[in-house]
This record gives C-alpha cells, sequence and structure tokens, in this order.
C-alpha cells in the first residue's frame, strides 16, 4: 500500500469528477483522508468513481470511510477551519490535493471584474490559502509532505471564453512553482497536474453530445477524452514515495494534446 500511514486532504471531492477519483485511489491505497468541499458530501457507501465503462476497475478501499468538511473554500476563514479540524481529527495532513474549482464560459469581451473575482476566489486564491497553511504546518512540524495542485491545460493554450478560467489556471501553475523552490529545503514537495479533457461532471452533459464529443476530441493523439482515474494515477505518484524526486513540476494529462 503506497500510502499507508498518510494523512491527506482533498478539496472539491463531493462529486463524481477528478477530485472524488484521488479520494477513491487515496484510499485504495490505504491513505486516511479528509474531504473540503461545499456541496453535501458524497455518500461514504456509493460506488467508487471510475467503473468498467470507464476505462477503469471499481476501486477497492483499505482505509475508512474518508472525513467529511462542509466549507466554502473561497471563504480563507471556512478553508482554514476546515483545514484545522482535518489536522485535528486525523492527527495531522501530510497531503494535500487542492482539486476544487468552477467551470466559467464567457467571452472576453463581456467579461466583468465581477465574472474575474468569482473564477479566481475559487480557481486560485484557496490554493495559494491551502498551500500556505498546510505548509506552514509540515514546516513546524519539520515532516516532509506532499502538496499537489490541480490546474488544466488551458494555463497553456489559447481557450476561447475562458479567459477568466485560463488565468486561474496558470496562477495554479506559477504559484506551484514557485511555493516548490521555497518548500524543498523542508523536503515539502508541491507539484500541479494539468489535465486536459476528462470526463467528470464538469462536462459531462456537454460530452453526452456527439458533436462536441468529437469537437473536443479530434485535437487529442489518443483519440479519446481522459477519465477522473487517470488524473488519480498520477496524484498518487505525487503523493507516495516513488515521487519523491518530483517537486516543481506541472504534469500534463492530455492524451498528447500539447504534443501537437
Amino acid at each position: 500500500m503506497r500510502l499507508d500511514g498518510k494523512r491527506a486532504v482533498v478539496t472539491g471531492a463531493a462529486s463524481r469528477g477528478i477530485g472524488r477519483a484521488i479520494v477513491d485511489a487515496f484510499r485504495a491505497e490505504a491513505a486516511d483522508v479528509a474531504i473540503i468541499d461545499i456541496r453535501s458530501p458524497m455518500d461514504p457507501a456509493d460506488t467508487p468513481m471510475d467503473e468498467p465503462a470507464d476505462h477503469g476497475r471499481p476501486a477497492s478501499s483499505a482505509s475508512p470511510a474518508p472525513l467529511m468538511i462542509k466549507a466554502d473554500v473561497s471563504d480563507p476563514d471556512q478553508l482554514t477551519g476546515a483545514l484545522r479540524q482535518a489536522r485535528d481529527e486525523m492527527g495531522s495532513i501530510d497531503v494535500l490535493v487542492n482539486a476544487a474549482a468552477m467551470a466559467a464560459r464567457k467571452p472576453f469581451l463581456e467579461l466583468t471584474l465581477a465574472d474575474w473575482d468569482q473564477v479566481h476566489a475559487v480557481n486560485l486564491r484557496p490554493y495559494f490559502v491551502a498551500t500556505r497553511w498546510v505548509g506552514q504546518l509540515l514546516v513546524d512540524r519539520g515532516a516532509p509532505g506532499s502538496i499537489i495542485n490541480v490546474a488544466s491545460i488551458t494555463a497553456s493554450i489559447g481557450v476561447a471564453g475562458q479567459a477568466h478560467y485560463a488565468a486561474a489556471k496558470g496562477g495554479i501553475v506559477s504559484l506551484t512553482r514557485a511555493a516548490a523552490v521555497e518548500l524543498a529545503p523542508h523536503q515539502i514537495r508541491v507539484n500541479s497536474i494539468s489535465p486536459g479533457t476528462v470526463e467528470s461532471d464538469f462536462n459531462r452533459q456537454l460530452l453526452a453530445d456527439p458533436e462536441f464529443r468529437t469537437m473536443r476530441t479530434e485535437p487529442i493523439p489518443l483519440g479519446r477524452v481522459g477519465q477522473p482515474r487517470e488524473i488519480a494515477g498520477v496524484a498518487t505518484l505525487l503523493a507516495s514515495d516513488e515521487g519523491s524526486f518530483i517537486t516543481g513540476t506541472d504534469i500534463h494529462v492530455d492524451g498528447g494534446q500539447l504534443a501537437c
């Protein structure tokens, strides 16, 4: 079990998506997991994120049901309070995964400052708040740790209608690199994962439209969209000792899209 004894916090994991898949993968590797999400917590008895039709096998759990903490990550006080609760109830935190996000699409010339601020309040600011809080916790403990930030390939390509979303994701990648350099002397690793198009709650309804699916699949050399478990596999590597020499890196999990 690659994560046996590790205590992980995952934000944005109450629904069937990347965060939920990471929770399933971590629990399958024996990690204790806490979930922070504004939505109603998932039912611990629910089936895992991935099913055979999703290019995966149902995950089996080797750890207790996750600790559910309801909080709005866009509120720094709620977020730090939730992290404090997770630390107190689990004993500490060894791994942080920032995966909370909101989808956003609006033409650039129609964007308002309120649109910009709303997206950054969910998709970027909490990553800074949580990374700083957990980083300080690990430094104070004198313990190594792993912080994983879920970004997007929109940080690297121009996507019409997503200037505010892409800017936030680009900010995550830059934050990750800077934090990695400063925290490396403390043996705290900070990395980001940039998924391409993934079949999650974010866009499952859109991908049900054959025309939209074809449009999103055509630029991908592997010829299909990704599945949440494929992002979770990378997160598991980064959280484990197998990823102990990886820090300051943004890993693209995009079926080869950025190679074109």
